[in-house]
């Protein structure tokens, strides 16, 4: 989980400077990889298995489960809760710029 955190943090702090900006959208043709996919797009993505994530977790949240399940579907719910809200901001960000 801290990994991914971590990951989501520097996304944000890459948005919030300008000049690095442009590297969350779109990869031009000339990239190798077969990895095509913009950061924005990838978070958009998981933004998307999050929001479907936390309304299971909404649904099958019971008092039988154990302390440790608990811990793992905070941890997981704030992952997701994370995931959602650096997307959300990404979103406006790009909203902006395209105007």
């Amino acid at each position: 989980m801290d990994l991914y955190m971590s990951y989501l943090m520097f996304t944000l702090t890459l948005s919030k400077t300008s000049s690095l900006f442009e590297v969350l959208l779109e990869i031009g043709d000339t990239y190798e990889p077969r990895q095509k996919d913009s950061i924005f797009e990838l978070v958009k993505q998981a933004a998307g298995l999050a929001e479907i994530f936390l309304n299971c977790l909404n649904r099958t949240n019971t008092e039988s489960q154990k302390e440790q399940d608990l811990k793992e579907a905070e941890n997981s719910q704030k992952l997701a809760e994370k995931f959602l809200e650096v997307y959300n901001y990404l979103k406006e960000k790009v909203k902006d710029k395209h105007k």
